[in-house]
């Protein structure tokens, strides 16, 4: 989703309108949705509905905009045949920025009804889930977003800070207390903060986040990394596993599971793993990268060299 807002500032809105509505649609099991870490390098691209589909190996592309305005959003959808080049659905939504959650919802639905699949009353009630009533929390939380994903300490510690404005607008923002423990875990990890208080605090907001949504995919992540980084191996592979159960959009989720199983020698189960976590994110060089070490590990020269070269290809 472009931001056609005046304000180039506003991206971190339609890039987590994005991430959100990729999130609401993965929810729907009978769809593959590929994550926003492929997609996103296709945003003001200039390459064909045709190529990107083929590229990302995908049946059906969803583009759009988004601008915002003081306290209203004009949000456009459309739905796109990425084989036929047909457009299939599209829809304007002009509504109050605090409708942002409902906007969602009906994208989720809309794309539902266009392609007759008949949603489960988990799928459903899902769907209706909103994150949070205040708006100001929302928009702190997609700026700790963006943020967390830029990896260095100073980035980390403006999110964390962003991510705490959230929890103290809204203190039931499940959510905002997952991404703030990310930014302790992610601090202990690269050695930026003392380990042992970064994994206390973590702990601590992880076990907030759980006790107001027990099924959040997002927080069962942060927890099996709390438990990875704690040493305790196999409750790390079980809470993993539950947090693909629950959301299976989550390309880290499929690294960090896989780096375990290699570590514990089981390489075939780590190359499947790795080949799911592909299969939802196509484009993610670090995780190709880290399957080319499975097969190494594993002697299959022939397979380590071949993914290699199309790496090395891509990069060039």
């Amino acid at each position: 989703f472009n931001n056609l807002s005046s304000d180039v500032e506003q991206d971190y809105f339609s890039d987590g309108l994005t991430e959100d509505i990729i999130t609401q649609l993965s929810r729907i099991k009978a769809y593959k949705v590929i994550s926003r870490t492929s997609v996103m390098q296709y945003k003001n691209s200039t390459r064909s509905v045709k190529e990107i589909g083929k590229d990302l190996g995908v049946s059906l592309i969803m583009e759009g905009s988004v601008q915002r305005h003081k306290e209203q959003v004009r949000i456009t959808a459309q739905l796109i045949n990425a084989i036929t080049d047909e457009h299939i659905w599209a829809e304007s939504y002009d509504r109050p920025i605090h409708d942002i959650f409902s906007i969602q919802r009906e994208v989720a639905l809309a794309i539902a009804a266009v392609l007759n699949t008949t949603l489960s009353k988990k799928e459903t009630r899902e769907l209706d889930y909103i994150p949070t009533s205040d708006l100001q929390a929302y928009d702190f939380y997609l700026r700790g977003k963006l943020l967390t994903e830029k990896r260095n300490k100073a980035d980390l510690l403006m999110a964390r800070e962003h991510f705490q404005q959230a929890v103290t607008k809204d203190k039931s923002f499940a959510a905002a207390y997952a991404g703030l423990a990310d930014t302790f875990l992610l601090s202990s990890f690269r050695g930026y903060e003392d380990p042992v208080m970064m994994l206390w605090q973590a702990k601590k907001y992880i076990d907030i986040a759980t006790a107001l949504d027990p099924f959040s995919g997002e927080t069962q992540a942060s927890l099996g990394y709390w438990y990875f980084q704690s040493f305790d191996w196999h409750a790390a592979e079980i809470t993993y596993r539950r947090a693909i159960s629950l959301n299976a959009n989550q390309s880290n989720v499929y690294l960090w599971l896989a780096i375990l199983l290699q570590g514990k020698g089981e390489h075939e189960a780590a190359l499947n793993i790795y080949d799911q976590g592909t299969d939802i994110n196509p484009m993610w060089d670090f995780l190709l990268k880290n399957k080319v070490i499975a097969l190494a590990n594993m002697n299959n020269r022939e397979g380590a060299i071949s993914l290699q070269e199309k790496l090395i290809a891509k990069a060039s």
